[in-house]
């Protein structure tokens, strides 16, 4: 069939003949790791068939190095040729790394799951319930991450039950998709020699996702947008997140979607301290706070 899309003439007139390459817009960091495990040592010289912005490859690499997945030559280490095993983004890997030392790794392992898909909630009403009010039932003040972790422990505690899921507005089939990739995700985790933890408290499982997230940290500026510690990229709060009402002062998030204006998406928040009790190495003779 034809689709036809209808559209201002003035919002016609601002878009693009075509839409850019990912590899273009994308986060750099797993294709980096995976040219670099396979033998290809300069990056920026390589041969792309839509290369990326320089600038974007020379961030990328700041961010591995970061990350200790890189040495000051940029060869990969051998933390770096673990990342390059996990079948997720390299900074969500280094959370899983940590979380041993955290002690609180079923947490992690369980949101690094939920992360990996989409549309938790169904888009359908029942007894005159909407999305809303459901999030609202297992929103966590902490933040996105912590509202999946609520999510996936009351799937589990309620034996996975489809019907439960039907009358909380849940999607039944993310949620079952979730729990396989969190049993590979176990797998991995566990075939590098890593035990099993758990804990209670969300300020720990909060600054173990800062050990591998701390890239993407952003402070509230005065000016009403939230901007980046390191580049000071403006950015606003999703409009599907929990705290889409708040302003924390200070968050990190999985990833940025743009559009009208730059989201951050799936967002935790964090205590100003903690960045340099965990990235000192990062963020030390750099530390803002507009």
């Amino acid at each position: 069939g034809e689709a036809f899309r209808l559209y201002t003439e003035s919002s016609f007139e601002k878009m693009l003949m075509e839409t850019p390459p990912d590899i273009t817009r994308s986060n750099l960091a797993d294709v980096v790791l995976k040219l670099k495990a396979i033998g290809i040592s300069n990056i920026v010289k390589f041969n792309f068939l839509t290369p990326p912005p320089s600038k974007h490859l020379c961030k990328t690499l700041e961010v591995l190095h970061a990350l200790n997945a890189i040495d000051d030559k940029a060869d990969l280490t051998a933390i770096g040729f673990v990342l390059v095993e996990f079948p997720i983004d390299p900074m969500l890997t280094v959370c899983l790394l940590e979380s041993d030392k955290y002690g609180c790794s079923e947490e992690i392992l369980t949101i690094v799951a939920m992360l990996q898909v989409n549309n938790v909630f169904t888009k359908s009403q029942r007894s005159g319930k909407t999305v809303k009010q459901m999030k609202f039932k297992f929103a966590a003040k902490e933040g996105d991450m912590i509202t999946y972790l609520n999510i996936f422990r009351f799937f589990v505690e309620n034996n996975k039950s489809r019907s439960v899921c039907k009358e909380h507005l849940l999607n039944y089939d993310v949620l079952c998709k979730a729990d396989n990739i969190l049993k590979r995700l176990k797998s991995f985790y566990k075939r590098y020699g890593k035990e099993l933890s758990s804990t209670d408290d969300d300020a720990t499982i909060r600054k173990c996702l800062l050990s591998g997230l701390f890239v993407n940290a952003a402070y509230y500026h005065h000016t009403g947008v939230y901007k980046t510690f390191r580049d000071h990229f403006n950015l606003s709060i999703h409009p599907s997140s929990v705290l889409v009402s708040e302003r924390p002062k200070y968050v990190i998030f999985n990833e940025v979607l743009g559009s009208s204006q730059n989201y951050m998406k799936d967002i935790t928040v964090i205590e100003s301290e903690w960045l340099l009790e965990v990235a000192s190495h990062y963020y030390v003779n750099k530390f803002e706070t507009s």
